[in-house]
């Protein structure tokens, strides 16, 4: 039930991360990847890549942030 929401949750991100340059562009491309795998019967395999997209984009939002607070 969860797959589907976390699907959209993932492409809307990843779509708006490639549009606007705020992620590395290899960060969009991996939630774009997962979120086409929730979409699938393997699903499950996509769910750990959206988890592990979702760290990453966690970690590059952070030290962005990080960087941004120290100039």
């Amino acid at each position: 039930m969860t797959a589907p929401s976390f699907a959209a949750l993932t492409a809307g991100m990843s779509l708006t991360s490639l549009r606007h340059g705020t992620l590395p562009w290899s960060v969009g491309w991996l939630g774009a990847v997962a979120a086409v795998m929730l979409l699938t019967p393997f699903w499950g395999i996509g769910l750990m890549g959206a988890l592990l997209w979702m760290a990453i984009t966690s970690i590059a939002l952070t030290v962005r942030e990080l960087r941004t607070t120290e100039d």
